[in-house]
Parts: C-alpha cells; sequence; structure tokens
C-alpha cells in the first residue's frame, strides 16, 4: 500500500492493545496486560515506558502519506483520555481523522456472549448490563475531542459495506484504489460458534476449564476451541428474552447509533432488532447428557 500513499503502523496486526494500555486510566485492568502478567500499577507504568518509546520511534520513522491505526479496544478508553490521544498524535500528524463501525444491537450481543464463553465465563455469569453495545459512549467523546467533521461512523453489516466487505469499505473511505484491496489477502479471524459448540463451551468454563496452568493451559484452551468451532449447526444467539429486554432499555442509544450514520444509509437495514427471531427455550438447551458426553469425546481427542 506504501506505492499509494497508505501505511498501516508498523506494530502488531492490531494496534488495541498497545494504544490501549498507553493511554488508558487504568493499564494494569486490561485484560490482555494481565494476561501478561502486568497487574499492578508499578508494572503497567514501566510496561508503557518501553511501549511509548517504540510506538514514538515507528511513528517518527513512517513513511510520508497516511498512516493506518486500527484496534476496536479504542472506544473503550475513558473519555477523559481522548484528548491525551489526540494530543499524542498530533505530534506526528498534519491532520487525523476517526473511522469507526458498529455493529449492529443484536449481533452485538451475541458477538459479546461468544467473546465472554471464549474468555472462559460461563452464560450464567454474563452481566446483561454488559451485553448493551452502548454506542454513545464508545463514540460521542471522538466526536466531542476530534470535531464531527473529523469522525466518519459507518454501519457494520454486510449489505452496507463496500463489496460487503469491512476492508475494502474502509479502503474506500481513504479513497484507495481498486487494486489495493484486489492484492490483500483477507483473512477472517471472528468465526461464528453454532449453538452446540457455545453450549459446550459454557459448560467447560462451569467446570473451571483445564486444570493445567501457564504456557501449557493457553495452547490446550486453543486447541479446545478450535476444535468445538469445527461443531455446525445454527448460530449461537442469546434467549430473546435476554435480547428484548436489552433492546428495550437501550432503545434511545440505538436510536442514536442510526442517526449517526451518513443520510445516504439506509439505517433501518443496519438495525437487526427489528428482525429478531424468537429464540425457543429449546434451543438452549441441548441435553445434559448429551453435551457431557460430548464434551468427554472432545477432551479425549484432544488428549490421544
Amino acid at each position: 500500500m506504501n506505492r499509494h500513499g497508505l501505511h498501516y503502523f508498523d506494530y502488531s496486526d492490531n494496534h488495541s492493545a498497545a494504544f490501549f494500555s498507553l493511554f488508558s486510566k487504568f493499564p494494569e485492568k486490561y485484560h490482555i496486560n494481565r494476561r501478561h502478567g502486568i497487574t499492578t500499577p508499578e508494572a503497567a507504568l514501566e510496561h508503557n515506558k518501553k511501549l511509548e518509546k517504540d510506538i514514538r520511534q515507528r511513528l517518527h520513522d513512517a513513511p510520508a502519506g497516511t498512516t493506518i491505526i486500527s484496534g476496536e479496544d479504542l472506544s473503550l478508553l475513558q473519555r477523559e483520555q481522548i484528548p491525551a490521544l489526540k494530543d499524542f498524535l498530533g505530534q506526528y500528524f498534519d491532520s487525523i481523522a476517526v473511522i469507526g463501525y458498529a455493529r449492529p444491537p443484536v449481533s452485538f450481543m451475541n458477538a459479546y456472549a461468544v467473546q465472554a464463553l471464549k474468555g472462559g465465563k460461563p452464560l450464567s455469569a454474563i452481566d446483561p448490563a454488559s451485553l448493551a453495545p452502548s454506542y454513545q459512549w464508545r463514540f460521542k467523546k471522538f466526536q466531542d475531542t476530534f470535531g464531527t467533521d473529523n469522525v466518519r461512523l459507518k454501519p457494520y453489516h454486510a449489505s452496507l459495506l463496500r463489496k460487503g466487505c469491512i476492508v475494502a469499505d474502509f479502503l474506500g473511505e481513504l479513497n484507495a484504489p481498486d487494486s489495493i484491496y484486489g492484492a490483500l489477502t483477507i483473512k477472517r479471524v471472528n468465526q461464528h460458534l453454532s449453538m452446540k459448540a457455545a453450549l459446550l463451551l459454557d459448560l467447560e468454563n462451569q467446570n473451571g476449564g483445564s486444570a493445567s496452568n501457564g504456557a501449557h493451559h493457553a495452547a490446550a484452551k486453543r486447541n479446545f476451541l478450535a476444535a468445538i468451532g469445527k461443531i455446525d449447526g445454527p448460530r449461537f444467539s442469546l434467549p430473546a428474552a435476554t435480547v428484548k429486554a436489552v433492546l428495550e432499555k437501550e432503545a434511545w442509544d440505538i436510536g442514536w447509533m442510526q442517526r449517526q450514520f451518513p443520510e445516504t444509509i439506509d439505517a433501518s437495514a443496519w438495525d437487526d432488532s427489528r428482525r429478531l427471531p424468537d429464540i425457543e427455550d429449546a434451543d438452549m438447551h441441548i441435553p445434559a447428557a448429551e453435551l457431557e458426553l460430548a464434551l468427554a469425546r472432545i477432551h479425549a481427542a484432544l488428549n490421544d
């Protein structure tokens, strides 16, 4: 992309971990830092000192043109930290544009629940309040800090994206030539789970997961997730009653998000809450004996 004046910032595939740690008010509470043993303010301070030095050097060395910094966790930064992010980037760039993509509300809730399951939480431990997309909380702080003229908010919905792909759509926002997208290899990393796979993961989490620790535990977890990810069937979805309760409480926020999209976009096509199917309780209740047997077979196969 460099020859077209576009440069993906040279710091891992996703910039969430680095920039969130650097600008969060409490980096020691960040789950990625904690995963790496950074659990105290002192440890986070030392980590961020090294991080800032590295990032500053890489920003200084970035080629001329447009530098792309991408990380969904930036939307989780505290409002009072956004000006610091703006000031930091302003030392290296003449202008800054913020482009944000909003997942539809029901899709967001299901995706959040899947990530919580993959993180080790049983479904019963997921706080319904955490399922709310909180669009205004995520995006308005960027509008207020960078200015609404410098913030573009788009729907993350296949029917409303260029070529049905967020990468193609994002490149279009940068006025990049089609040849760039054609030359890229797009890797899909956020794959959906089937209902059975999610319930097996829920059971695994209820049982405490693997009893091992350290690197072996991490490898075992990756292998387990890979195994259940191959289980086909109807896609996981939260019970309709849970989803409807959140939607009713958050209707004002969903409406705000729809009003932020460009006028040329059909916001009703994005709002999947209007097509919420009724999910029968039976869909969430595969017999316990069947799940226990399937789980035992998965572990037996992985231990062979």
